[in-house]
């Protein structure tokens, strides 16, 4: 059904968002407080207050039975056991406490005061939300700026919102996208005043890179471990990567594909022509003297053969020229970055501005599970600031350059000095917003619990 493959992922994401997921710590022990137990479900009974804020049992119960939704979605069993039951009441309630805290303490500090500039950052982020919510909903073909197809993706939105008795409308659900976008940079604000005052010394950025080196030195890693973790950084961030094994080099390879795919009836004449080679050289392998078969194999593969080859260089006849054009003013002079820049149709070096310039990371003398034996052997006939022939591939063309060598040994401390200490700050100022929450969240003057409200829940 459309609901199980799309709103109910819509749903549930949203849900995490709002704060119901799992969470390996348990609640604050609960103040002690004089409100009268109940042996039943209350729903309007205080179960938590943060501040002037009063959360009921009934929000409790809701959140209790949201978290086991989406325990049973994702195919785990819903608690039976008290112990069980209660851990995740725990969980249930440390997530409502912090939230509530958090939105409390918001006001408190008045970092809900958005600048212009916070407001249009909120808004661009609901509409990269709204847009992916309806590429959900686009068949092929269709174009989301037609009001009639926008109208029929609002209309199926909103019947799988009711399917899933979210009780709210199109529009409703778009609010509360827009409401949580709103928290979370108000939220932001607010962390940054509470890490405002985190100061790093060197010695405490020199205490991180020293830990780092001495966990890095003793990880025994497989060939081409290197090539991953420092590519992953370069992309991705996070630690850097202190130790340079020997025999890797930088390169870039100048890729020219053409758009699409070729003719699906390629890969099948291909595979006839596999199933003839086996066949053939089984019939020869055997000394048959069926000699009218063997004639029979050779036309039909000639064929086959002729066939192929006229689909493929219709295929890539373009891009085969394109990359004679860039070789050839290679040849003229021109740099390979000018001549990349221009020719290149890997977008992926344009997305990561550092391989872009560095170029990416080869073993040179022996497999490292990315880059394959011809390519390798290509590499090691080239010197730094050379370039390779024209290279006929599966897909296209490419021209593979060799930037340089890597330098093996460890980074010291100032190779790196910029980034760790970013690192080491980032680090402090995160310790420092969880303590935070936690003094506010053990702050019995701020938030009470009433357990006798809700221990029933999730056990009757």
């Amino acid at each position: 059904m459309r609901l199980t493959k799309k709103i109910v992922a819509a749903a549930l994401c949203l849900m995490m968002l709002l704060g119901l997921q799992a969470c390996s710590q348990t609640a604050q022990a609960p103040a002690e407080d004089t409100a009268a137990p109940v042996s039943s479900i209350d729903r309007d009974a205080v179960a938590m207050k943060v501040g002037d804020v009063t959360i009921t049992a009934g929000e409790v119960e809701d959140s209790y039975n949201e978290y086991i939704e989406m325990m049973t979605y994702y195919g785990y069993q819903a608690p039976t056991s008290d112990e069980d039951i209660e851990t995740i009441q725990d969980t249930v309630l440390k997530t409502l406490a912090e939230t509530a805290v958090v939105k409390y303490m918001v006001k408190e500090k008045g970092a809900d005061q958005l600048t212009d500039e916070q407001k249009a950052i909120v808004e661009k982020a609901v509409q990269e939300e709204v847009n992916n919510l309806h590429s959900y909903y686009l068949e092929d073909g269709e174009d989301i700026s037609d009001e009639a197809v926008l109208q029929k993706v609002k209309d199926a939105i909103a019947a799988d919102l009711e399917a899933y008795e979210m009780n709210m409308d199109y529009d409703g659900y778009i609010e509360t996208i827009r409401e949580y976008q709103m928290e979370a940079m108000e939220e932001e604000n607010l962390k940054a005043a509470v890490q405002a005052d985190v100061v790093v010394t060197e010695e405490d950025a020199r205490a991180y890179y020293d830990e780092l080196l001495a966990d890095q030195k003793a990880t025994t890693e497989e060939p081409g471990a290197y090539l991953g973790s420092e590519m992953d950084y370069e992309m991705y961030g996070g630690d850097p990567v202190l130790v340079v094994p020997e025999n890797y080099a930088r390169i870039k390879v100048l890729t020219i594909n053409p758009e699409g795919t070729i003719d699906e009836a390629y890969q099948g004449l291909k595979d006839q022509m596999k199933e003839l080679e086996a066949e053939y050289g089984n019939l020869v392998l055997s000394g048959s003297d069926n000699k009218e078969r063997v004639a029979e194999i050779e036309k039909a593969y000639a064929e086959l053969k002729t066939s192929t080859e006229t689909m493929r260089e219709e295929f890539f006849g373009t891009v085969k020229e394109t990359a004679e054009v860039a070789y050839g003013e290679l040849q003229s002079g021109k740099s390979f970055d000018e001549v990349f820049a221009e020719y290149n149709t890997d977008s992926s070096y344009k997305d990561y501005p550092t391989i872009m310039e560095k170029g990416r990371l080869i073993l040179l003398s022996e497999d490292d599970g990315t880059w394959d034996e011809a390519t390798r052997e290509t590499v090691n006939n080239l010197k730094n600031g050379e370039y390779s022939e024209i290279i006929e591939g599966d897909n296209g063309f490419s021209i593979i350059y060799r930037v340089s060598d890597e330098p093996a040994g460890e980074k010291s401390f100032d190779d790196v000095k910029d980034v760790i200490v970013k690192l080491t700050t980032d680090d402090e100022k995160e310790k420092a917003w969880e303590t935070q929450k936690t003094a506010w969240l053990e702050d019995t003057s701020l938030v009470t619990y009433y357990p006798e409200t809700y221990q029933s829940i999730g056990k009757q």
